[in-house]
C-alpha cells in the first residue's frame, strides 16, 4: 500500500485524456503524463534509432536524457532525446540513423560484417570533382550523421540574467539539503537540475532505508526527497528545472546555463552567483557483456522512471545486473512491484561465482547467458543494470578543479581541502564528491551548506560543521 500511494504522489491520479502521435508514420496514444519513449514502448516499439557505425539497435536506457541512446527527430528537429521529452499532440516522431526506417534498416548489414566500411576512407578517397560530394553527400550523411537537417526552426536563443547569493547546480538529495537549509538561514538561493521533477534517484525509491531514519529521521529515500523539495519550496528557493548547466567560469562568478522549455525552444541563463554548491550526481556504470546495447537493457534510473513516472507495466522475468546495495535495492523495488526478477548477477568486469556473460534477442532482449562454471541460457524480458557509478565531474573540470582517483568508488573524483571546498567560493557535494549512501549523500549537502555560512560570518555553524563532517567520515568507513 505504501509503494502504491507513494507512486500515486509521483504520478498522479488516473484519468486522464489521451493524446496522439506518430512514430515512422504509425499511429501511437499516449497519456498526458507520458514521454515520448514511455509512449513508444507502451505501444510495442523499443527500437528508436540505430548506431552510427554498424547501424545496431538503439532505444530507451538512461531516462534522463545522457546516454544519447533514445535520440529521434519531432516534427523535423533531429537529436531530441525521447526518454525526457513530454508527448505532445499530434508529434511527428521519426526514427534516426536508419534507411527505410529503424525497424528495418538496410544498413544493419554492416553489423554483419565490420570491416566492410571504412569512414574515413569515405571522405578521404572520394575524388575532387565539383560533381562527387553532392552526389556522395546523401550517401554519407545516412551512414554516419546523426539525424537530417532540421527541416523546422527552434527558439532557443532567447537569454536573461540571474543573480543569487548561492547558486546549487543538482536537485537530488545533496542539493536539495544544501539550498533548503541555506534559505532558512535568510540567503538568496537559486537551484537548477537537469531533470523535470526534483529528488535524483532518491524520489524514485519507495522503500524503507535504516540509515537516512537513523541519522536524518526519513523512513525512505523517497520521503526524504519529497520533504526536501518542500521545505526548499516554502523556504523561497528559486528553483529552475529542466535546466542544464553548462559552463563554471569561476573568474566571473558564472554559470551558465539552458532552460528546455520544450524540444524545439528554450531560453540561456547567465547565473551570477556568490557561492556554489556543486551537486552534480553521477551517471550510471554500464553492464560488461556481449550484446549489453540491446533495446530491454536499462539503467537502474531508466528502470525505475519508467514503473513510478510512467506506470510502465513490466511483463515477464527481468534479470537484475550487479552487486553490493544498489543492486540490492533495485531487485527489492522490482520484487514490491511485483515484478519476478532473476539475479542479481555480476558480469564480465566481476569475479562472481555467477555472472551474466551475454545478453541475446533479436529486435530486443529475449534472454541471457549466465555463465556459473557451466553455461546456461535463461529466458528474460529485460535486463536492469545497478552497478556503480562515475560522478558527473564537466563543470569541475571545465573550471580547474583538480581530480583524485578513489579507489573506493574506482572513479575519480574532485579534489577538495577536507571541507568539501574545490575553489575559493566553490563546494561539492552529494555522488559527485564520492559519497554512496543516501545518508551520506544528504549529510554532505548538509555539510556544504554549512561550510558556506562559516564564510557568510556565521561563526555558530563552523562547530556543527566539524561535529557533522566527523560523523560523516565515520559514516563513510562503515559503508566501505
Amino acid at each position: 500500500m505504501r509503494f502504491q500511494l507513494m507512486t500515486l504522489w509521483v504520478m498522479g491520479f488516473p484519468g486522464e485524456s489521451r493524446i496522439l502521435l506518430s512514430f515512422d508514420g504509425k499511429r501511437v496514444s499516449a497519456s498526458r503524463g507520458d514521454t515520448v519513449a514511455s509512449a513508444l514502448m507502451k505501444s510495442g516499439f523499443y527500437t528508436f534509432s540505430r548506431s552510427l557505425k554498424y547501424h545496431r539497435r538503439r532505444g530507451y536506457k538512461c531516462g534522463r536524457g545522457y546516454c544519447r541512446a533514445c535520440l529521434v527527430e519531432v516534427n523535423g528537429i533531429p537529436n531530441v532525446p525521447a526518454c525526457i521529452t513530454r508527448v505532445e499532440e499530434g508529434m511527428r516522431v521519426r526514427s534516426q540513423n536508419a534507411l527505410p526506417s529503424a525497424e528495418f534498416d538496410l544498413l544493419s548489414v554492416l553489423d554483419k560484417f565490420p570491416g566492410l566500411v571504412s569512414y574515413k576512407g569515405l571522405y578521404e578517397g572520394l575524388p575532387g570533382k565539383w560533381f562527387v560530394w553532392p552526389l556522395s553527400w546523401r550517401l554519407i550523411e545516412k551512414l554516419v550523421g546523426l539525424g537530417r537537417f532540421p527541416q523546422e526552426h527552434g527558439d532557443y536563443g532567447k537569454g536573461e540574467r540571474v543573480e543569487a547569493e548561492v547558486l546549487v547546480v543538482g536537485g537530488g538529495l545533496s542539493g536539495l539539503a544544501a539550498a533548503s537549509l541555506l534559505a532558512e538561514e535568510g540567503l538568496n538561493v537559486t537551484l537548477v537540475d537537469s531533470m523535470e521533477t526534483l529528488g535524483g534517484y532518491a524520489r524514485l525509491d519507495p522503500l524503507e532505508d535504516a540509515g537516512l531514519h537513523e541519522r536524518h529521521e526519513y523512513e525512505s529515500p523517497q520521503e526524504a526527497a519529497r520533504e526536501l523539495s518542500r521545505r526548499a519550496r516554502s523556504a523561497g528557493v528559486k528553483i529552475l528545472t529542466s535546466t542544464d548547466a553548462y559552463g563554471l567560469y569561476p573568474s566571473k562568478n558564472l554559470v551558465g546555463a539552458y532552460v528546455r522549455e520544450s524540444y524545439r525552444s528554450g531560453r540561456h541563463l547567465a547565473v551570477k552567483f556568490k557561492y556554489l554548491i556543486l551537486a552534480t550526481g553521477a551517471y550510471e556504470e554500464p553492464g560488461l557483456f556481449e550484446n549489453n546495447d540491446l533495446p530491454g537493457i536499462m539503467y537502474d534510473y531508466g528502470f525505475r522512471r519508467l514503473i513510478v513516472d510512467h506506470d510502465f507495466k513490466i511483463s515477464g522475468r527481468v534479470a537484475v545486473v550487479g552487486r553490493g546495495w544498489r543492486a540490492s535495492r533495485l531487485a527489492a523495488f522490482l520484487e514490491a512491484a511485483g515484478v519476478e526478477i532473476v539475479g542479481p548477477y555480476g558480469d564480465l568486469s566481476s569475479k562472481d561465482s555467477e555472472r551474466i556473460i551475454a545478453a541475446y534477442g533479436r529486435k530486443k532482449v529475449s534472454g541471457v547467458i549466465v555463465d556459473a562454471g557451466n553455461r546456461r541460457r535463461i529466458g528474460v524480458e529485460y535486463i536492469a543494470v545497478a552497478k556503480g557509478f562515475y560522478p558527473a565531474l564537466e563543470l569541475a573540470a571545465q573550471a580547474g578543479v583538480r581530480l583524485r582517483f578513489d579507489a573506493r568508488i574506482g572513479a575519480h573524483v574532485p579534489e577538495h581541502d577536507g571541507k568539501l571546498r574545490v575553489l575559493n567560493n566553490v563546494w561539492v557535494a552529494g555522488s559527485l564528491a564520492g559519497y554512496l549512501s543516501y545518508a551520506d549523500r544528504l549529510a554532505s549537502g548538509l555539510l556544504a551548506a554549512y561550510y558556506v555560512l562559516v564564510a557568510e560570518g556565521r561563526r555558530e555553524y563552523a562547530e556543527k560543521a566539524a561535529a557533522l563532517a566527523s560523523s560523516l567520515r565515520a559514516g563513510v568507513l562503515m559503508s566501505g
